[in-house]
């Protein structure tokens, strides 16, 4: 009985985060861009407030919108706490950068706009940690409330070398790049 309760829980928990990212989410439209000698300046109008844990990014393609890559950096109407409304604007300074002098696309979205190849998104919520039914060791209380943010993990496991490769580290202490 008591493993059916847990497993009960758990599904519960598991709905509770889902749920918190089916509300009614945002949608971006009417994007423009403007440039000028050093800057590019984005426009565009978003309906709909912001999941939790989620924030107004702005992306750039170089291969004619196939990839698009989040741009650091930004300023204006970015991040965690914009508001839903029209002729919201992005500012980027294009001086010394990459996509100086070329043919770019640009895009508005959020982080699950622009998942990387190989990856998938995993939106943030809220769990309680530590011992719910006051049954368990005493390091797992008092339970408290834990955010996670959303992030991206990997389809497939990689091993140490390639996130070696990626990270520029390698903090196990079990060392085999094929690990």
């Amino acid at each position: 009985m008591k493993n059916q309760t847990n497993a009960i829980a758990t599904i519960i928990v598991l709905l509770v985060l889902s749920s918190n990212n089916i509300a009614v989410s945002q949608t971006f439209g009417n994007v423009q861009v403007k440039q000028d000698d050093i800057h590019v300046y984005v426009t565009y109008d978003m309906k709909g407030p912001l999941q939790s844990n989620s924030e107004v990014l702005l992306g750039v393609s170089l291969d004619d919108g196939k990839n698009f890559k989040i741009l650091s950096g930004v300023e204006g109407d970015v991040g965690k706490y914009v508001q839903a409304g029209t002729n919201k604007e992005i500012r980027w300074s294009v001086f010394g950068t990459i996509a100086s002098g070329k043919n770019v696309k640009f895009t508005v979205g959020t982080m699950q706009d622009f998942v990387p190849d190989g990856f998938v998104y995993v939106p943030g919520g809220s769990f309680t940690m530590g011992d719910v039914w006051g049954d368990g060791r005493s390091n797992e209380k008092p339970t408290r409330t834990k955010n996670i943010n959303a992030f991206y993990m990997t389809k497939c496991e990689i091993n140490q070398k390639l996130y070696e490769d990626l990270m520029g580290k390698n903090p196990s202490e079990f060392v085999n790049e094929n690990n």
